[in-house]
């Protein structure tokens, strides 16, 4: 559902997102990049606040407060698996470098094609951390496109 409110913002916006917009990703990417393990707990406040940005950027108070309500699922996914911390914390940076790259291009459907694949690269790392194959689980985001 996050990733249905994010793509739903930069629909809004027609892709077009505000200078401060990207220049705050930016921001957060950079503390990203400087993650450790020691700091694990960061990624879930780095995660929300760039995926954040999306939404608030289209000034609907309602639409990211129905965004903000679903941050449990970081939780979840952080604390509640067995996970490498290490693993997790290294590939934030990458993870996110992408999405914001591809916010410069002021395309909304790449936007909105990267905002998919992101969050399906998180499902499917998961899901491969927990044994279970993309093609088992049947799990798809191309609604969003």
């Amino acid at each position: 559902m996050r990733a249905g409110y994010e793509t739903m913002a930069v629909k809004l916006l027609d892709g077009k997102l505000p200078e401060e917009t990207i220049g705050r990703m930016e921001d957060i990417l950079e503390k990203m990049k400087e993650l450790d393990v020691e700091h694990f707990e960061n990624i879930f406040i780095y995660d929300d606040a760039l995926h954040g940005e999306l939404v608030k950027m289209v000034h609907l108070p309602r639409l990211y407060k129905a965004w903000e309500q679903l941050s449990y699922g970081n939780i979840i996914s952080g604390y509640g698996q067995e996970l490498d911390r290490n693993l997790v914390t290294s590939r934030q940076y990458l993870l996110h470098k992408d999405l914001v790259a591809a916010c410069h291009t002021g395309d909304a459907h790449v936007i909105c094609k990267r905002i998919s694949d992101h969050y399906m690269k998180s499902i499917t790392w998961l899901l491969e951390e927990q044994g279970i194959s993309e093609e088992e689980s049947g799990y798809s985001l191309d609604f969003l496109l």
